[in-house]
């Protein structure tokens, strides 16, 4: 196992200097791609060109609008991102508003389950990857049958107090462990002007494409295939 740090970033930092971010230690960025089904960060390439440029493991992830057709969403992250290469990170999407857009509609939390699932599994065959969950349990446990997401990776946001990374704390329902812990909102580092995301991840190698948690959703798949002719 491979601890790591890094920090996640979207156009709010404005210009970075990821050869900086890296001499201060930070060994993978969480880029800020897409939001919804139109719009994308438009700092999204030139942070994931020069983190990547840098030495940065990368990945991208998307800001889920419950209310929003799900697959259109996986859609347009995707095409944003494009496919993944051998030692990028897997991607993730972020679930912490039940609103469509800024000031829309609240979504039912059942309603939102179930798009939630669409989009992960539409975003999991476009990618050909695993793909994870970004949340926090001041969100999470607002939503119903929530155990149906135990196999995708969490990155999970505990910060409301500063928190030390890794450590052992309650999760978001029905999660046993994470795979990456956001623990500050209020980081600092050599080539970021103000705040920052930091991040720590007890297994690097697991979260890569190809890594861990993409090799047990191939077994998974198996599993399930071996299921489906038993039935048949």
């Amino acid at each position: 196992m491979t601890a790591a740090y890094g920090c996640d970033v979207s156009h709010y930092q404005s210009q970075i200097s990821w050869s900086q971010v890296a001499a201060a230690g930070k060994a993978f960025a969480i880029i800020k791609a897409t939001e919804g089904t139109t719009w994308m960060d438009a700092r999204f390439r030139s942070n994931w060109a020069a983190a990547r440029a840098a030495g940065l493991r990368v990945s991208a992830y998307h800001y889920f609008r419950p209310g929003l057709d799900p697959i259109s969403q996986a859609q347009h992250f995707h095409a944003v991102v494009g496919d993944l290469a051998a030692g990028d990170l897997i991607p993730w999407v972020d679930v912490e508003d039940e609103h469509s857009s800024v000031g829309g509609l609240a979504v039912a939390p059942a309603v939102i389950v179930e798009q939630l699932l669409a989009c992960l599994g539409e975003c999991q065959r476009l990618f050909g990857a695993q793909t994870g969950v970004y949340t926090g349990r001041w969100f999470w446990d607002k939503l119903p049958h929530t155990g149906r997401f135990a196999q995708q990776p969490l990155w999970v946001a505990h910060w409301f107090v500063d928190q030390k990374p890794g450590g052992t704390f309650s999760l978001p329902s029905g999660w046993s462990q994470y795979a990456i812990h956001q623990y500050t909102s209020r980081g600092k580092v050599a080539g970021i002007t103000g705040n920052v995301d930091l991040d720590w991840t007890p297994d690097l190698t697991a979260i890569m494409v190809g890594g861990g948690v993409d090799k047990t959703r191939a077994v998974i798949a198996l599993l399930e295939q071996a299921l489906a002719l038993l039935r048949g």
